[in-house]
């Protein structure tokens, strides 16, 4: 099962007047998952659903494949608005204001072929040889220095996926990263479904009757592959600890600290009937002596 099978997902706005629109919105509709990464356009790509939705807009020509990495809010806007049924003007600006896309959001590597043209710190190396004006020359001398994205600028202007903002102390650790984009600690939030959605899902997706059980059960065999997964790709980091915490993680813990050792726990036992022993003897008497109190 893929995170996105089982995550948690707030149910899509609709405008239940452009059907085109409410398609595409519910196609990309996005995990619940607050990430450092959402500041960046490589964020997209935690977030890409699958298969690309194919968006068409009734009564235009226009036609093209959208997923996280590629959708630009823009662009469907403009699209809609070439249709018969334009976008009256408070839903385009609540749309341009609301759904936050990943386009113009800057790169962590603009030498990646992937980053888009529209991407804030984007350079194409090829113009660099042939400088047009400062900004270009600037940007040529970030491309080829490698010193690709100001972090801390970045994070200043807000982590936002699709309708939300995150919170800056949900995901980044220290104050360092103010002023030189540095942090001790980034975090990322994976929000997993209830129970009852995921027996829904089960119902719907293998056509048989499931009990809570069986989707906790589900559940707590994805949470220990995603631990699995995690701590497995930590020597992939030379300089990055990845450390991961779940419910069965808290429960794992208190079953350590609850459980005993029996050797120690006997021990201990054998230690407090001497104690007992000696405490209430009485040398002089025995048989004034309490020791079968004790």
């Amino acid at each position: 099962w893929l995170y996105q099978d089982l995550c948690y997902a707030p149910d899509p706005p609709q405008t239940y007047v452009y059907p085109d629109l409410d398609q595409l919105i519910v196609a990309v509709n996005p995990c619940y998952m607050p990430t450092a990464l959402d500041c960046f356009w490589e964020g997209s790509m935690a977030r890409n659903i699958p298969h690309p939705y194919h968006f068409t807009v009734t009564g235009t020509s226009y036609s093209k494949d959208f997923n996280w990495g590629n959708l630009d809010i823009d662009e469907v806007v403009q699209a809609i608005n070439m249709s018969p049924i334009p976008l009256n003007p408070t839903l385009e600006k609540a749309l341009r204001d609301n759904v936050h896309t990943y386009v113009r959001k800057p790169c962590l590597n603009p030498k990646s072929p992937d980053c888009p043209s529209t991407a804030s710190n984007w350079v194409c190396p090829r113009i660099c040889g042939r400088v047009l004006n400062t900004v270009v020359e600037n940007n040529c001398r970030l491309f080829q220095n490698q010193d690709n994205v100001n972090v801390s600028q970045a994070f200043l202007e807000k982590c936002k996926a699709y309708a939300t903002v995150w919170h800056s102390d949900l995901i980044i650790s220290g104050d360092k990263w103010k002023t030189d984009g540095s942090s001790p600690a980034l975090q990322t939030i994976f929000a997993l479904s209830s129970q009852q959605n995921i027996r829904n899902l089960l119902h719907s997706r293998l056509n048989k009757s499931f009990s809570l059980g069986d989707a906790e059960d589900l559940l707590a065999r994805w949470r220990k592959e995603f631990l699995k997964v995690v701590y497995s790709s930590e020597s992939d980091y030379q300089e990055t600890d990845a450390h991961a915490w779940t419910d069965d993680s808290a429960q794992d813990v208190i079953k350590r600290s609850s459980g005993g050792n029996e050797v120690l726990l006997a021990v201990g036992y054998l230690l407090m009937v001497v104690y007992a022993g000696i405490a209430f003897v009485n040398i002089r008497s025995l048989v004034r002596s309490r020791v079968n109190v004790g």
